[in-house]
């Protein structure tokens, strides 16, 4: 389990009857996160290891500041291992990233808020072989077999939407949708780094939903008193 916890200090262009009240929040979240690697899954399968599913589920937080409609944060997640079996052998994914997020709430309604957000960070995936093990002693020691950890990274760029209600002061609960895409990753590399010959490329792409549970600073009393009503 990666957890990033992030802090966030948030800025807003205020004018006209905008609200200029400010606070902070923290939230741990739970959710699915595709991992958009279908070439790499194919090739896996066709030499033996199964098929590796598409989605897998990611455990995480973050946190960060906000003033008036804007907010500055972060969050970080892991991507919990998922695996498949084949007659060769087993293989397994996991994964793990981390975001800085900008956020604007064009909707404020007494105790719900609802963001635009942008995020931009950093993640990497990583693939894990394991072959069979053959059925006596004497095979083992005549052909001993091991495992292959196999590694991709990048960086990530996530749009998104989160929703937000206030269940009671200092305690908020919410969904996010996002949509993460990969820039710059490249083909999955051996452990040390070293490039592999006809290696597909790996990386993280594809929708995520996320639940959430949180705490920080009421918001519905101090918008109202911002507007003056």
């Amino acid at each position: 389990m990666w957890w990033v916890i992030a802090v966030g200090v948030a800025w807003a262009v205020a004018h006209g009857q905008e609200p200029r009240s400010a606070g902070g929040l923290g939230y741990v979240a739970v959710g699915i996160q595709e991992v958009g690697s279908q070439e790499v899954w194919q090739r896996l399968e066709q030499a033996g290891y199964g098929m590796l599913p598409r989605t897998g589920f990611a455990i995480g937080g973050g946190g960060g500041g906000w003033i008036g409609r804007w907010f500055l944060g972060g969050e970080g997640y892991g991507i919990l291992e998922r695996e498949s079996a084949g007659s060769r052998g087993v293989a397994r994914y996991a994964g793990r990233y981390g975001m800085f997020t900008l956020g604007y709430a064009p909707v404020l309604w007494r105790g719900f808020r609802m963001w635009i957000l942008g995020s931009i960070g950093g993640g990497e995936l990583e693939v894990r072989l394991r072959q069979a093990l053959p059925s006596s002693f004497d095979s083992v020691l005549a052909q001993p077999r091991g495992s292959a950890l196999l590694r991709s990274g990048g960086w990530l760029f996530q749009p998104g939407i989160r929703a937000e209600l206030q269940l009671v002061p200092g305690l908020l609960a919410g969904v996010q949708l996002g949509y993460t895409v990969p820039l710059g990753w490249g083909a999955l590399r051996a452990e040390d780094e070293s490039t592999l010959a006809g290696a597909p490329t790996a990386a993280l792409r594809g929708g995520s939903v996320r639940i959430f549970l949180g705490g920080g600073a009421p918001w519905r009393k101090a918008y109202r008193d911002s507007d003056g009503h």
